[in-house]
């Protein structure tokens, strides 16, 4: 929302649709309520499908560089959270783009990564 919509909403209570900020970005979409359980499945599931330890890699990645941009730490933190993805630690069930790649060939590792993250859109009403 930006500072000053979050605080007009906050002070004034004001209650917005969220389809009328929908423009601005915020939010991964917005749908009908007769939806929602399919797309929040949907999206869970999707994300379930990413390797633990990069979604919390990437979260506190993604909170440092809010925190730090008006100090231009960005460039400090790439390298710093490059380090750290590269070295994830998969669990069974993960997909490990480079092992897979090293085990497979690139074309095939690149199938098999579509395929492991492939998530079926359910159909909307």
């Amino acid at each position: 929302l930006g500072p000053v919509q979050a605080r007009k909403l906050l002070l004034t209570g004001d209650i917005v649709e969220a389809s009328s900020l929908e423009h601005l970005g915020i939010f991964t979409e917005t749908c009908d309520k007769e939806v929602v359980t399919a797309r929040a499945r949907y999206w869970a599931e999707k994300v379930g499908r990413m390797p633990a330890d990069g979604v919390t890699i990437a979260k506190e990645a993604f909170r440092m560089v809010e925190q730090n941009q008006a100090y231009q730490g960005e460039e400090v933190a790439s390298y710093l959270f490059h380090a750290y993805a590269t070295n994830l630690q998969f669990s069974p069930g993960e997909f490990n783009f480079v092992k897979t790649r090293a085990q497979h060939g690139t074309k095939e590792a690149f199938r098999l990564r579509d395929e492991h993250f492939h998530i079926d859109e359910p159909e909307l009403r």
